[in-house]
């Protein structure tokens, strides 16, 4: 595995090839004869390595046929798609029938190598991209013998190896032997043998080097959605529908639902078809409220696990007794306190004339996704033009920085008042004022909500109060879209919009047919007016429309229409890069006391390396490219402003406010560089929610850890471990460390840094 040049050093032969390119590259089999199999076939490759390094990557060989062959001249091409191209040379040997040839990055002796049968030739070029690869078997001649994989990206559910904290998997070659260019034709590895004995006997390295391959295994089941999901306690549960895949039908699978310890197995099931089981029986009665999962178990032991989509509730009350009012709003929600995050609140206000018992009524937010709803189980009562408010440490709910939406619901469901934003302003309540939503200085809880704007806000605000009454657009934001320049691969856009502060980015759409809105394409920042949308056909029409959301509304634009020129596309700026040229090393998803977000790279190599027009993008498809005008006072050299070189060892700093690009802090995250031929250079995610004023760094041992000692502009050298409240490790390096270059050991005592946008209040140390 590659893609983390910080403590360690690469050799980068060439860029990537197109993903076409080496598809092509592959034999074509499709009409290859038993006999025509090849003596000596590429048989397990451990793409992603092990347990104990990323780099103990390996590739077998081995004779599958009856006489010695003879490998003098023979090499192992390996084609990337991201990153570099590797060849090498065999050992000039011969190969006995039914024998091996194990290639690796390690001898077996090594630190970082899991290995534990002897390695004929150790090589520490090997590089396999986790992002795509094609290897191939050449003999002297240059002629392709063998061929694996099929150069696209491996997928991330591991089914065709993995490298995760429970170990790692390899990837073997099918029997019957098959083309080795189709996807097909391999397995991930089930058996381990000739790996060291690991401490810790839950991670496993599944693989067989200078072994027999495993044995196939039937595909394990998988579930996509169930019916009902939800169901009421001490009741009988008739399952109508679970829907999936690879399900047994004779005999029938095990079906259980599990909550903890608890497990409530299935009666009466019926398989209809492997895609569908329509019947299953369960006995709720002793069954606790909350959400459970439900788990598919075929007779052969493997199971499908669709977690937390059965939610067991209390029996419902007697809606007699529930009030169903229309007169309850959302007042006022305080998404982003000064005082940490734990003070957000959402107010409810009855403008009616009597008292309404919320009893069973539920606050959410946003929908899907998003945290659990909150049910008030009590009497909450709330008089005639009252005000109640609930807060985070009751509610659970966890309004997002970067947009979110706050909902109240009825006892049945029925969706009564919401609340919507785009990016929560520090300090600052979004409250229900003069028929409008809108962000106030004055925050009012539990009383009359009250509008203070900053002087800026208060001289446009007479501006924006015209453009909200319009009858023609509720919303009183129009966005007008209009083509700015086109070639052959390229259009560019630009937009005006009535009051810029309303809205924080665009969505921008794209479309072959004219009305209709089409695909989103990408998202922009709304305050740079235009954007380009690249990567067309040429001599084609395209539609485009634009969107941009603020309180509850959703501003659309005109549709306008662009015909791409025929011919070669424009060139466009080259400044193409390397996988692990510069590298993604920290970013602080939540900030608090009122800090901005951040996102921290690094240049791990010993060449200055100049990032113009390279991009940084989010899950969201938000992006933002290098722009030289962002860096003024920034560079050293102020009479070239044309290039962004990043030197040596030297780090910068991405504030938010500069890039648009605002982190997740529910529901994960990635976040991807890129170069200026959208070539992936490097990546950093997580998955879980961002704690406030937690770091999320690249520690020296190569993993990425929670920490609330932030390093912003310096090395990690953090080597401390603890706990979360919820008892899980949050810095606990385990495996060797990569061995410090020189370099690295400089970019720590000279701490070169770049600070670009960040704001001059951030505290100087993050340790708590």
């Amino acid at each position: 595995m590659r893609g983390r040049g910080l403590f360690g050093l690469a050799i980068i032969i060439s860029g990537a090839l197109p993903i076409g390119w080496l598809i092509n590259a592959v034999p074509d089999w499709s009409r290859a004869k038993a006999e025509e199999i090849p003596a000596v076939i590429i048989s397990e490759i451990a793409w992603a390595g092990s347990s104990v390094s990323q780099y103990d990557e390996w590739i077998e060989l081995k004779n599958v046929s009856t006489d010695i062959s003879d490998l003098t001249g023979w090499k192992i091409v390996i084609t990337n798609t991201v990153g570099a191209d590797i060849s090498l040379s065999l050992p000039s040997k011969p190969l006995s029938a039914d024998s091996f040839l194990l290639i690796a990055n390690y001898p077996d002796d090594h630190a970082n190598s899991a290995l534990n049968a002897t390695v004929d030739l150790p090589e520490t070029d090997i590089s396999i991209s986790n992002e795509g690869f094609v290897i191939e078997l050449r003999d002297p001649a240059d002629t392709v013998v063998d061929t694996a994989w099929d150069g696209t990206k491996p997928p991330s559910n591991g089914e065709y190896g993995y490298r995760n904290s429970s170990g790692s998997a390899a990837i073997e070659r099918r029997t019957p032997i098959e083309p080795g260019g189709i996807k097909n034709s391999w397995q991930k590895a089930n058996n381990s043998i000739n790996f060291d004995t690991l401490p810790d006997p839950q991670v496993i390295n599944w693989g067989t080097p200078k072994s027999t391959n495993s044995q196939p295994t039937s595909a394990a089941p998988t579930i996509f959605l169930i019916s009902p999901t939800i169901a009421e306690i001490d009741t009988a549960l008739e399952m109508e529908a679970i829907e999936g895949d690879n399900f047994s039908i004779n005999p029938a699978p095990r079906i259980e639902l599990r909550d903890g310890t608890q497990i409530i197995t299935a009666t009466d099931v019926h398989v209809l078809t492997p895609t569908l089981i329509d019947s299953a029986r369960f006995d709720l009665h002793g069954a606790t409220a909350g959400q459970w999962d439900v788990v598919v178990i075929n007779p052969d032991g493997q199971e499908g696990v669709f977690p937390n989509e059965l939610e067991l509730v209390e029996p419902e009350e007697d809606e007699d007794e529930l009030d169903y009012s229309n007169n309850i709003i959302i007042n006022e929600i305080y998404p982003k306190p000064s005082t940490g995050s734990n003070d957000e609140f959402i107010e409810l206000y009855n403008t009616g004339e009597a008292a309404i018992n919320l009893k069973g009524w539920q606050l959410d937010d946003q929908s899907p996704g998003g945290s659990a709803p909150y049910t008030i189980t009590d009497n909450q009562i709330i008089s005639p033009r009252g005000y109640l408010s609930f807060i985070k440490t009751v509610t659970h709910l966890s309004l997002n920085d970067g947009g979110d939406s706050a909902r109240l619901l009825q006892p049945n469901g029925t969706l009564i008042s919401q609340a919507t934003y785009s990016t929560a302003i520090a300090g600052q309540s979004y409250a229900w004022l003069n028929d409008r939503w809108q962000w106030t200085l004055r925050v009012t809880k539990n009383a009359k909500n009250i509008l203070e704007l900053t002087e800026e806000e208060d001289e446009d605000s007479a501006v924006a109060e015209e453009q909200l009454s319009s009858e023609e657009n509720p919303s009183g934001i129009e966005l007008e879209l209009s083509v700015s320049q086109v070639d052959a691969s390229a259009v560019t856009l630009e937009w005006q919009l009535d009051e810029l502060g309303y809205i924080d980015e665009v969505e921008i759409f794209i479309s072959l047919k004219a009305g209709e809105r089409g695909e989103l394409s990408r998202v922009a920042p709304a305050r740079h007016r235009e954007a380009e949308v690249i990567e067309l056909k040429p001599n084609t029409k395209y539609w485009f429309t634009i969107t941009g959301d603020y309180n509850a509304y959703t501003a659309v634009s005109n549709q306008v229409a662009a015909t791409t020129k025929s011919g070669t596309p424009a060139q466009k700026l080259n400044n193409s890069g390397a996988a692990g040229q510069i590298i993604i090393t920290e970013l602080l998803p939540n900030p608090g006391g009122g800090d901005s977000e951040w996102i921290e790279i690094f240049n791990p190599t010993d060449q200055p390396v100049i990032i113009t027009g390279w991009q940084l993008m989010d899950k969201s498809k938000r992006r933002y490219t290098f722009t030289a005008l962002d860096f003024i006072g920034i560079q050293a050299d102020d009479e070239e402003m044309g290039d962004i070189i990043i030197e040596p060892g030297q780090y910068l700093l991405l504030d938010q406010d500069m890039t648009g690009i605002h982190l997740n802090n529910s529901g994960g995250e990635e976040i991807y560089l890129m170069d200026s031929e959208d070539n992936i250079i490097d990546t950093a995610a997580y998955h879980s929610s961002a704690k406030r004023d937690y770091a999320y760094i690249l520690a020296p041992n190569e993993k990425w850890f929670w920490t609330e000692e932030a390093t912003p502009g310096i090395a990690n050298n953090i080597t401390f471990e603890g706990e979360m409240e919820d008892g899980s490790n949050y810095l606990t390096p385990s495996g060797p460390p990569k061995s410090w270059s020189p370099l690295s050991w400089l970019s720590l005592l000279l701490s070169a840094i770049m600070l670009v946008g960040i704001k001059r209040n951030v505290k100087a140390n993050y340790q708590k």
